[in-house]
């Protein structure tokens, strides 16, 4: 098994590719994330993809603190879905990769027409039905 198939399987179960709401004029943002209490793992995601944020979380109750990792920038994100892309596995992971990328080609830096905000949002509205719990 290839380092990028074992990347690949892992993130498909406990990652996360999604286009998340940013600010408060209906702007979006792509983001990939992993978050687990396994430091060691989210940390060979952070070495091998750079640019990544990383952070703490300590759940409620008697949980586990957990380490996450998110990218955020265009072009992180494109390396990271061009190197694990094709290993993915599952036919949602691979429609909500094709989507980002789709979103990713698709911004404009600083424009204010309504119809791109709509198709962003229209973007996002997609991705949220794909991670939707139980979505097939």
């Amino acid at each position: 098994m290839s380092d990028e198939a074992w990347f690949a399987g892992l993130f498909e179960g406990e990652g996360t590719i999604t286009i998340t709401r940013s600010g408060r004029r209906g702007y979006t943002r792509p983001l990939v994330q992993l978050m687990m209490t396994d430091f060691d793992v989210v940390e060979m995601f952070a070495a091998r993809w750079p640019g990544g944020v990383l952070w703490t979380m300590q759940p409620k109750g008697n949980a586990r603190l957990a380490l996450g990792w998110r990218l955020q920038s265009r072009p992180g994100i494109r390396h990271f879905l061009a190197d694990l892309g094709p290993e993915f596995r599952t036919e949602r992971v691979r429609i909500k990769a094709a989507l980002l990328l789709e979103d990713i080609d698709a911004r404009v830096q600083g424009i204010k027409d309504p119809a791109y905000l709509v198709a962003c949002n229209e973007r996002r509205e997609k991705m949220r039905a794909l991670n939707k719990r139980g979505a097939a």
